[in-house]
């Protein structure tokens, strides 16, 4: 039978683990879906996305050579990003929805996460 020490971390580890694959599908998600997904992007060769407001569309075009980012069009780490902002603080992150199916999506991975801690939580208090 394993000791009271063992079950709390067994329980923070499986936590752990259940947020972050929480956060890794809906990254995917977030990138396979924005604008047709990563192949389309790359054909369109347009700046951007279509459904995030990511901070470098925000600069104006006479600034983004200063940043590097003329050109610029979201990969992988980007959409990571946003769901692991999304999972850390249940809110919206830095780069806005513009898209219903991102809102949605995003409504649902914030549920996901605050349900994981909320039980995470209760079960780890119960155990103590």
């Amino acid at each position: 039978m394993p000791s009271h020490q063992e079950e709390p971390l067994r329980l923070l580890v499986s936590g752990a683990a259940l947020w972050l694959t929480n956060v890794l599908v809906f990254a995917l998600w977030y990138w396979r879906l924005d604008g047709g997904g990563p192949t389309v992007r790359q054909e369109r060769k347009e700046f951007g996305s279509r459904s995030f407001l990511f901070p470098q569309m925000q600069l104006e075009k006479s600034e983004r050579g200063r940043f590097e980012c003329e050109g610029w069009r979201p990969h992988f780490v980007d959409y990571l990003f946003i769901a692991f902002t999304q999972s850390s603080t249940f809110g919206p992150t830095d780069a806005p929805l513009f898209a219903r199916w991102a809102k949605i999506l995003a409504m649902i991975q914030v549920f996901i996460s605050l349900s994981i801690v909320i039980l995470l939580i209760s079960r780890a208090v119960g155990v103590i």
